[in-house]
């Protein structure tokens, strides 16, 4: 189908590094490689091998953590491991935390190497494409050789940028002088924040107050903890549409960061509670 594969494999060599270092690369890679527009339409394939070193809980949660909310178009997953049943407990976990509809996306797969190799193929997945060597690990040449590249393009792009210590912002004189490549049109599955009736009727806001109203009797009995995950599931499933949450800066509209949507879901929450309290004690009142 032309979609780019991003593949996060785990050698031994590199078992030592730091944690965040290791989410740094693979997060660069994922979005140096989605840098052409037809490939966000298309979206990614995430491939992920979890044979070559020992899983802990929290580094589980941290690569999941990242997965889920890569502000890219992913369309599938494949997770790919020996059967252990320590690593199938870690993917249960990791499957969790993921959203409704990050879990139809997903394809786990069992076996030895060759085995996994060969079910990726009946997705498409050739093992031309996998650095993967079945004798020791992870076949690191053709990297090095991109990693150079890279380095290149980039010590490139810093010399063309201007020397002042601010950077200038365009002007935001009129629409027409906004370039169309930074240009955002909110769609019909994003989420507006914002006051005012074009706001609340807007197709992708009325789908988000159905979404939290289905989960509202789930978060009033869940603890505090538990609050923040369904908040980050509402999040991650208007993502899964696609959808982004969009507010008005000026004339014109830019996604807001993860945390930010967070927050906003979990405003909601909050707000429809006071909303059911006042509507309890006015029928109290009356009757």
């Amino acid at each position: 189908s032309g979609r780019v594969v991003v593949g996060k494999f785990h050698d031994p060599k590199f078992a030592n590094l730091p944690l965040l270092s290791k989410l740094r690369v693979f997060y660069y890679v994922t979005m140096v490689s989605m840098e052409k527009e037809e490939d966000h339409k298309k979206g990614v394939v995430i491939l992920v091998f979890n044979m070559y070193r020992e899983n802990n809980r929290t580094e589980t949660w941290k690569n999941c953590t990242l997965l889920w909310n890569l502000p890219v178009r992913v369309t599938a997953f494949h997770i790919c491991h020996d059967g252990d049943p320590k690593v199938r407990i870690l993917v249960s976990l990791g499957i969790m935390a993921m959203g409704p509809f990050s879990r139809m996306h997903l394809r786990v797969h069992e076996g030895t190497l060759m085995e996994c190799i060969y079910k990726l193929l009946t997705f498409g997945i050739s093992s031309r494409q996998l650095p993967i060597k079945e004798s020791d690990g992870v076949n690191t040449d053709q990297m090095i050789v991109w990693v150079k590249q890279r380095q290149t393009i980039e010590s490139s792009r810093d010399q063309q940028k201007p020397k002042s210590k601010k950077a200038r912002r365009p002007k935001r004189s009129s629409p027409d002088s906004c370039s169309s490549e930074f240009a955002v049109m909110p769609g019909e599955f994003d989420v507006l924040l914002g006051r005012g009736k074009s706001s609340q009727n807007h197709p992708g806001n009325i789908r988000f107050r159905q979404l939290v109203e289905s989960k509202r009797d789930e978060y009033e009995r869940a603890k505090v903890l538990e609050k923040t995950l369904i908040a980050e599931r509402v999040v991650q499933t208007i993502r899964d549409l696609p959808g982004r949450f969009l507010r008005q800066d000026g004339d014109l509209w830019e996604e807001v960061d993860y945390e930010t949507a967070r927050d906003k879901v979990a405003h909601v929450f909050r707000d429809k509670r006071r909303k059911h309290k006042r509507l309890q004690q006015n029928g109290a009142e009356s009757s």
